[in-house]
């Protein structure tokens, strides 16, 4: 039920879940958890500029992405 000391901006979490990381010991691996959980936080009003929205979207597929792999995107 935190709510990070931010009073009502904050709801409390819902849909908290926990469970064992995967362990790889030939890959430098350790032990771990993953905690997962959903949380509002009320921002107010805020201001976006105009071109917030992107206009264009494009799809790439790994490892083929980023610089120097501009053409192998595709126009969604």
């Amino acid at each position: 039920k935190n709510r990070w000391g931010l009073g009502d901006e904050v709801e409390a979490p819902t849909e908290a879940d926990a469970y064992p990381g995967m362990f790889k010991p030939d890959e430098k691996g350790f032990e771990s958890w993953v905690v997962t959980w959903k949380q509002t936080y009320h921002l107010g009003d805020v201001a976006l500029p105009p071109d917030y929205l992107p206009t264009d979207v494009y799809m790439g597929e790994a490892p083929a992405v980023g610089h120097g792999h501009e053409d192998d995107y595709l126009r969604g």
